[in-house]
């Protein structure tokens, strides 16, 4: 889609207008979604691990926190592409933002579910 907007717009209509519009429009509002995969796999991991309050803030840093000021600062500087290029910025710095907070939090988290473990493996041994 990102390569080739102009034929996926001809898909759906004729109206050439319409299909110019896209074919610079796409590129620019699916920018970022080359590395979203990254961060809706680490939301997945955190929502798995028990930790719900840190998926939920990368949601809400994603779409709430970026984007929405960002959609309204950017076109009085790039004018209607402003807005497109807001959703491919916030995805992108979400998407960032997400992968280090994996990096920072997945070994705290690890070590506690690992700590947890120890803990009834030594119970279940001080009783033999």
């Amino acid at each position: 889609m990102i390569l080739f907007p102009s034929t996926v717009a001809s898909a759906f209509t004729s109206d050439e207008r319409l299909i110019e519009t896209v074919r610079w429009t796409m590129p620019v509002f699916l920018g970022g979604m080359t590395i979203f995969g990254l961060q809706r796999a680490c939301q997945n991991m955190f929502v798995a691990l028990g930790q719900a309050r840190i998926s939920i803030f990368i949601a809400l840093l994603r779409k709430a926190i970026l984007l929405i000021p960002l959609a309204l600062i950017l076109p009085h500087f790039m004018g209607v592409t402003g807005v497109y290029a807001a959703e491919a910025i916030s995805d992108a710095t979400a998407a960032i933002c997400c992968t280090l907070l994996f990096f920072w939090q997945f070994p705290k988290i690890l070590g506690k579910i690992q700590g947890i473990h120890y803990a009834r493996v030594n119970f279940c041994f001080c009783w033999m």
